[in-house]
């Protein structure tokens, strides 16, 4: 987590914050919608949290509660803690990952467009241009 934070995502938001505020936030024109490049640098940071949010909560059900503990067991019962350890891997994680995706980057809450909305900074504040709810990302 550390590895991915400092060098994937530290430089994609320093990157982001250069191209907004130092040249005039450029927007791509071969993508869908007229989102800005900073706005996909900023959505791929997002993405990166999101994925690392679906690891632990990976980690967290199937090697913590289904494999060292018995309290699944008592829970699920036996077939669906045994599914459960079954899943673990990327099934797991892709199919979480689309769970939070839907429920952490969908709609029109000010959370939801923008993760930290009540600091009032200008380049996180910036809009989608429809991409959050286009067809081509909701398939």
């Amino acid at each position: 987590l550390f590895f991915k934070v400092l060098l994937i995502m530290v430089p994609c938001a320093a990157l982001a914050y250069g191209l907004f505020y130092h040249l005039g936030d450029p927007q791509i024109t071969f993508l869908p919608g007229t989102a800005s490049i900073s706005w996909w640098l900023i959505f791929f940071v997002r993405q990166m949290l999101t994925l690392q949010l679906a690891i632990i909560i990976e980690h967290i059900f199937c090697d913590i509660i289904a494999l060292r503990s018995t309290l699944s067991v008592k829970l699920l019962g036996p077939l669906l803690t045994l599914a459960l350890c079954n899943a673990e891997g990327w099934p797991f994680i892709v199919t979480c990952w689309g769970f939070i995706d839907v429920c952490i980057l969908h709609g029109d809450q000010p959370f939801i467009l923008n993760w930290l909305y009540f600091l009032d900074i200008d380049m996180l504040s910036g809009h989608d241009a429809g991409i959050l709810n286009s067809p081509l990302y909701t398939r």
